[in-house]
């Protein structure tokens, strides 16, 4: 797979032709946060601050693979998923619940 950024903010997810076809993948845009800083307030961390990276903040189905070549175009705006993101990932998921096949990240705030 390969995602190309486009000039407008959208992407270009490619797939190639796969040999023996295969049956359908669920093609998965997930957005997330950089760091994510939560302020605990019960348990034993109680009054703390615990610190997490890569929080998925929205995941959605963009689209479906059966083996054949496939150019997929996403929008600025679904590439963002309304979220204010740091990144997203495209995740391919064989049967939609299965293994993940294919897997891409971008920073969307320009880090890396």
């Amino acid at each position: 797979m390969s995602v190309a950024e486009r000039t407008d903010g959208g992407l270009t997810i490619s797939l190639p032709k796969r040999a023996n076809g295969g049956a359908p993948a669920t093609i998965w845009l997930v957005n997330f946060d950089r760091r994510h800083i939560t302020d605990v307030m019960v348990g034993e961390n109680t009054e703390r601050k615990m610190a997490n990276n890569h929080v998925v903040r929205a995941q959605k189905a963009v689209g479906s693979w059966t083996g054949a070549a496939l150019d997929l175009e996403l929008s600025a705006d679904q590439v963002s998923g309304g979220a204010d993101a740091d990144g997203c990932a495209i995740l391919v998921q064989s049967g939609g619940h299965g293994a993940i096949i294919a897997a891409h990240s971008i920073w969307l705030d320009g880090g890396s």
